[in-house]
């Protein structure tokens, strides 16, 4: 029996550091389902994947077009598909699964694709697994089951298999056919002459593209351009894009496309010179900096590409971990005000630039290893 001045023996360290664990993995887990929860009670869960995937997969399927509005797409854009046909035959192949069905895989596809993203960029900090969950664009994507989840696994791919003509040349290839607005990566090949990946990758853009026109029908390409202008113009300043900012300020269509070419011109610039130094994750981080200067329409999900310049440059936990969480500032993932547009962007711009500032480490490693 202890006596009164004896004390409890301390918690083993082992414990301590188990529960700390718990605890970091739990809470975004535990957040992440809440937020799912509250956005199921509004019928918001797989939004995308419900209401413009399948059901434009689906018309395909049945040999209608998918670029014609009615009540199989939501009323409040008042426009068909706004994919180009690769990605309506991809949809195609999923709609032969029932929609509700596929609205459960597709979701749980984009909890995945982040974790496989880090993963593609050998990030092997558990921590960093466990906070990508709190960031917002993560979670938007998650909860509408947008692509952008898939291409940051794209764009993780086309960096770790880069030495790998065939492969980084068929899954840009791919991507780029199925959304146009990811080739700036293509600077990336130019600039470090990696120039038989992207022969292999205009070739298979030509060829998926021909080929899903034909499936669908050639003379649906002057439909789809019509539908892209139109959900341009209705949409082009409702989101987070350089370009829908200008225009929301006043600066009016002419003069945000001359910003956001000028701006993205300079980027195309520093890509290239960063890749004649030698330090081409700068230069593939400049790349996907284009991408989204360039895009006249960009939801927040899309900033889920950011997993890529992080993930490159901060192998372990770091305060860069931590900064997209800001997204959820206020909440507002979508219809956001100017305010809201003007600090999201300047965050953004925040972590491409530290990241940009970051030791590279692969040429660290080269270094110790030598």
């Amino acid at each position: 029996m202890r006596s009164d001045h004896e004390q409890a023996p301390a918690p083993r360290p082992g414990l301590l550091k188990a529960l700390k664990q718990a605890a970091f993995v739990l809470a975004p887990v535990i957040f992440v389902t809440l937020f799912l929860s509250h956005q199921a009670d509004k019928d918001a869960i797989a939004f995308d994947f419900h209401h413009y995937y399948w059901p434009a997969g689906d018309r395909v399927l049945h040999g209608l077009t998918p670029y014609v509005h009615g009540p199989w797409f939501p009323s409040e854009v008042p426009v068909g598909f706004v994919y180009p046909a690769p990605t309506a035959v991809i949809f195609a192949a999923v709609a032969v699964i029932p929609r509700e069905i596929g609205d459960v895989l597709f979701t749980a596809l984009c909890i995945v694709a982040p974790l496989v993203t880090l993963r593609l960029l050998d990030v092997r900090d558990w921590r960093a697994y466990a906070i990508v969950l709190l960031w917002a664009p993560t979670v938007f994507g998650i909860q509408t089951a947008n692509l952008s989840m898939l291409f940051a696994v794209a764009v993780a791919a086309m960096w770790r298999y880069r030495d790998r003509p065939a492969v980084t040349g068929l899954v840009f290839g791919v991507v780029v056919a199925m959304k146009l607005f990811l080739f700036p990566l293509g600077l990336f090949y130019l600039a470090t002459r990696r120039f038989v990946a992207l022969a292999y990758a205009v070739a298979t853009m030509i060829a998926f593209t021909a080929l899903s026109w034909v499936v669908i029908g050639v003379d649906e390409i002057a439909r789809y351009r019509t539908t892209i202008e139109d959900f341009t113009y209705l949409r082009e300043d409702y989101g987070f894009s350089l370009i829908g900012f200008v225009e929301t300020v006043g600066g009016g269509r002419t003069l945000a496309y001359a910003i956001a070419v000028a701006l993205a011109t300079a980027t195309a610039a520093a890509c290239v010179l960063a890749a004649r130094a030698g330090r081409e994750s700068n230069a593939f981080i400049l790349a996907i900096a284009i991408s989204l200067l360039l895009t006249p329409i960009m939801w927040l999900h899309y900033l889920a590409l950011l997993l890529v310049p992080v993930g490159l440059r901060c192998p372990r936990l770091h305060v860069l971990w931590v900064l997209p969480i800001l997204f959820f500032y206020d909440g507002t993932l979508v219809d956001p005000s100017t305010v809201q547009v003007a600090l999201t962007l300047l965050l953004a711009v925040t972590i491409v630039g530290a990241a940009l500032a970051r030791p590279d480490r692969w040429r660290e490693s080269a270094s110790a290893a030598s």
